[in-house]
């Protein structure tokens, strides 16, 4: 047992209950003595409980975190699209999904497509400004969620001879956003699936210093503050 200290008696929500005095616990005027451990000195039957009592748990927080931000954010910067904007909602249900909102940096969007260069300027830089736009107050975000908006900065290049070529770009755009905002998706639950496996959830609690109770279940972080030889 890695700590063991008296208390008066816990709330519902593991927080400690004050005395009347102020001084300590109270819980029927009888001191009890509760035990805390790290996962492997745990049994082994009970090992199993408190590994799944923590991936359920974080399972809970994980789609709130940038951890899955910055694997959907991987996924743009690879095809060039970089300071976007990223919603996305991953619970298992209809809606689901993930969407990249903002004004592209071309200059940096055409060195990943160099077959654009016609877009970019020596001197003045991108020809046209390109919007990535969605309902961002919508709880849905997903690959039909974004629209794109192609705007011309200089006129006198928007002639017959590109015409074509930036009045398709939107839609090239558009689709490309589409698959990477399937592969966001794919990136985001592929990180939620992880917290449930075994070693990683094990990994986490050695790590972090995550301690129990004797039935498996987390106790709270005040608990296994070491600087906390009563709580007062």
């Amino acid at each position: 047992m890695r700590d063991s200290r008296e208390y008066w008696g816990l709330t519902p929500n593991g927080e400690p209950e004050p005395r009347p005095n102020g001084r300590g616990l109270f819980n029927g005027g009888c001191m009890k003595e509760i035990g805390i451990y790290l996962l492997d000195e745990l049994p082994d039957d009970i090992q199993a409980k408190a590994i799944e009592n923590l991936g359920n748990s974080m399972s809970e927080w994980l789609p709130e975190t940038e951890d899955i931000r910055r694997e959907m954010q991987y996924v743009l910067e690879e095809h060039g699209y970089i300071d976007m904007d990223i919603y996305f909602s991953l619970s298992y249900c209809q809606g689901d999904g993930a969407a990249a909102y903002g004004q592209l940096d071309m200059e940096h969007w055409v060195k990943k497509h160099p077959e654009y260069w016609w877009l970019i300027e020596p001197d003045a830089g991108s020809i046209v400004d390109v919007h990535v736009h969605g309902a961002i107050n919508n709880r849905y975000h997903h690959h039909n969620s974004m629209h794109v908006e192609v705007e011309v900065c200089d006129e006198t290049v928007y002639t017959a001879f590109w015409q074509h070529k930036i009045d398709e770009l939107d839609e090239v755009i558009l689709s490309e956003l589409k698959e990477m905002s399937h592969r966001m998706e794919k990136a985001g639950y592929e990180l939620i699936e992880a917290v449930r496996e075994e070693d990683y959830i094990r990994d986490f609690a050695c790590g972090n210093d995550t301690h129990f109770f004797e039935d498996g279940s987390i106790a709270p972080s005040w608990m296994s503050d070491d600087s906390k030889e009563e709580v007062a």
